[in-house]
C-alpha cells in the first residue's frame, strides 16, 4: 500500500508536450487500480510538423515520497502515415504511398490488413503498380530484389502528404485522401503524381465495400502511352494460407478469393471499376507445376506487367494453395499535364453471391464518385517529403557504384553505413547534419569484394536498412 502516490507524465521527444501532466493519487490499498481518464487524465500536445511515424517516448513516473519510485515507459506513434477505414463491416488501411493494409510489410504492425465483421485479417500485402511496358512499372510491392524472402517492398512511390480520413465526409460516410509521386523511382521514373481518395458506407447495399479511386497525372512534358494501372494482393484467408483459391468473374470485372477448405468461410474481391483489363490469378508458389511464375522467388518488373496485361494468362489459380492477385485497368495514352481516374473496389461476402451483389452495387455507385470531389483537408500542398526513408539503390545489382537514395523528415545527425553479410561496418558514407528533404550519396564498391552488403540510414531513433549486391 501506499499513502501519498503522486504519477507524472514526461515526455522525452520535443514533438510531443505534456501540458498537464501530475496527477496525486494519495492513498492507495495493495491491488487497488486507478484510472486517469477524461477530466482526471494528462493533456499532451502533439506538433503538426512532427515527422511522420515517429515514435514518441512518454515516461510515467510513481513516487510516493517515502522512497517508491518505479516508471513505465510508453511509445506513441505520431502521425502515422497510414489510416484506417473502418465505417463499416470492412476495417482495411490505406498508407500515403500506394500500400493497401499494412505500411510496414512484413512486420505487418502498422495496420490492420483487411478483416470482414471482426473476423480474423485475411490480408498479407497489397499495393498499387502502375507501368508503361515490362521494364518500367512504379509500385510499392515486395521488391524483385528479393530473392531470399526478406521481406523488401519497391518504394517508387514517395508521399507528399498523411493519408487524411474524415469521419463522416463529404462525399460517403468516411473519406480519405493523400498525395504521392513516383520519384523514388529513380532513372526510370514515369513521371506520374497521384491522389489517392478512398470512400466507405455504412449502410447496405455498399456495408461490405470500399472504393478507392486514384487520380493519375502525367507531370512530364512528353505523351505517356499505353499506361495500366492495377492493384497486387496477397491473400492468406485459410489459416495456414495454403488452400486458397483465386477466380475470376469477366462480365463484374471481379476477381475473388475463397477458401477451399472453407475453415474461413469469408469471400473476398476487387473490382476493376473502369473496366478490367486483366485479372490474373496468382500462385505464389513459382514451383506449383503449370505455374508461369510466382512471389516467393522474386516478383520482377516483368512479372508484374505480364500479371496486369496478359488478357485471359490466369483468370484461374486451379487447386488451392498459397494465392494472390492483381487486377487492372487499360488507361492508355496520358497527354502531358492530363490526369486519368481510375477506381477500384475491395469487398467481403459470406458467398459468391455475395460478392457478385456487392460488385453490382458497387459498379452502380462509381459513376457518382468517379468525379466527387473531396473537401478532407490536404495540409497546405506541402510538397516535400515527409517521412523518413531509404530509398531503393539503383542500380542494383550493381559494378562498382550506385547511388543510394534517402529522404529525411527533418534537420539533424545523420549516419549512412555500408556493412558487410556477417554484420561488420566497412563504410561510413555520412556522418554529418544534414537537412530535411532528398538526399543521394554515389557509393563506389572499390576494394570490395562481390556478395551481398547492407546499407543502413539512421538518425536518431530512426533506423532504415536495404540490401545491396556487388557483382565484379
Amino acid at each position: 500500500p501506499t499513502t501519498a502516490l503522486v504519477a507524472r507524465l514526461v515526455s522525452t521527444s520535443p514533438s510531443v508536450v505534456v501540458l498537464d501532466g501530475q496527477r496525486t493519487l494519495g492513498a492507495l490499498a495493495t491491488g487497488q487500480r486507478v484510472v486517469l481518464a477524461g477530466a482526471t487524465g494528462f493533456r499532451i500536445a502533439i506538433d503538426p510538423q512532427a515527422p511522420l511515424n515517429l515514435t514518441a517516448r512518454l515516461s510515467l513516473e510513481l513516487s510516493d515520497g517515502t522512497g517508491f519510485s518505479d516508471y513505465a515507459a510508453i511509445d506513441l506513434l505520431v502521425n502515422p502515415t497510414f489510416r484506417d477505414h473502418n465505417a463499416n463491416q470492412i476495417v482495411t488501411t490505406f498508407t500515403n504511398d500506394g500500400n493497401v493494409g499494412f505500411d510496414d510489410f512484413p512486420s505487418n504492425i502498422y495496420g490492420r490488413g483487411f478483416t470482414y465483421r471482426g473476423g480474423p485479417n485475411l490480408l498479407y500485402e497489397g499495393a498499387l503498380m502502375i507501368g508503361t511496358g515490362p521494364t518500367q512499372v512504379m509500385d510499392v510491392a515486395r521488391s524483385p530484389n528479393d530473392p531470399e524472402g526478406a521481406g523488401e517492398q519497391n518504394q517508387d512511390f514517395v508521399a507528399r502528404d498523411k493519408y487524411r480520413l474524415q469521419t463522416p465526409g463529404t462525399v460517403s460516410d468516411q473519406d480519405g485522401l493523400t498525395r504521392f509521386t513516383d520519384e523514388g523511382g529513380g532513372p526510370k521514373r514515369i513521371g506520374l503524381e497521384i491522389i489517392g481518395s478512398s470512400f466507405a458506407f455504412g449502410a447496405p447495399p455498399l456495408d461490405d465495400i470500399v472504393f478507392v479511386r486514384y487520380q493519375i497525372r502525367n507531370a512530364t512534358d512528353h505523351a505517356l502511352d499505353n499506361l495500366v494501372a492495377g492493384l497486387y494482393f496477397d491473400w492468406d484467408l485459410a489459416p495456414d494460407g495454403g488452400q486458397d483459391v483465386a477466380e475470376t468473374d469477366l462480365a463484374r470485372g471481379l476477381g475473388y478469393i475463397y477458401d477451399a477448405s472453407k475453415t474461413v468461410t469469408t469471400y473476398v474481391g476487387i473490382v476493376a471499376l473502369d473496366g478490367m483489363l486483366n485479372h490474373w490469378a496468382l500462385t505464389n508458389n513459382p514451383d506449383v507445376f503449370g505455374n508461369p511464375f510466382g512471389v516467393y522467388d522474386d516478383f520482377t518488373t516483368a512479372e508484374k506487367w505480364r500479371g496486369m496485361t496478359d488478357v485471359g494468362g490466369r483468370y484461374s489459380s486451379g487447386g488451392p494453395g498459397d494465392v494472390g492477385n492483381i487486377i487492372s485497368h487499360q488507361v492508355g495514352a496520358l497527354g502531358p499535364g492530363d490526369t486519368a481516374t481510375v477506381g477500384f473496389a475491395l469487398m467481403a461476402g459470406d458467398d459468391l453471391a455475395d460478392l457478385q451483389r456487392n460488385a453490382d452495387a458497387a459498379n452502380a455507385r462509381w459513376p457518382l464518385l468517379r468525379g466527387a470531389v473531396l473537401t478532407v483537408p490536404t495540409g497546405g500542398g506541402n510538397t516535400t517529403p515527409l517521412a523518413f526513408r531509404l530509398l531503393p539503390a539503383a542500380p542494383n545489382p550493381f559494378n562498382p557504384t550506385t547511388a543510394i537514395r534517402y529522404q529525411l523528415a527533418q534537420v539533424g545527425a545523420v549516419r549512412l553505413d555500408v556493412f558487410d553479410a556477417l554484420g561488420r561496418r566497412v563504410r561510413t558514407l555520412v556522418d554529418e547534419a544534414q537537412a530535411a528533404g532528398p538526399h543521394t550519396f554515389v557509393f563506389d564498391g572499390v576494394g570490395l569484394p562481390s556478395g551481398v552488403y547492407f546499407v543502413r540510414l539512421s538518425q536518431g531513433r530512426q533506423v532504415e536498412s536495404r540490401r545491396i549486391t556487388l557483382i565484379r
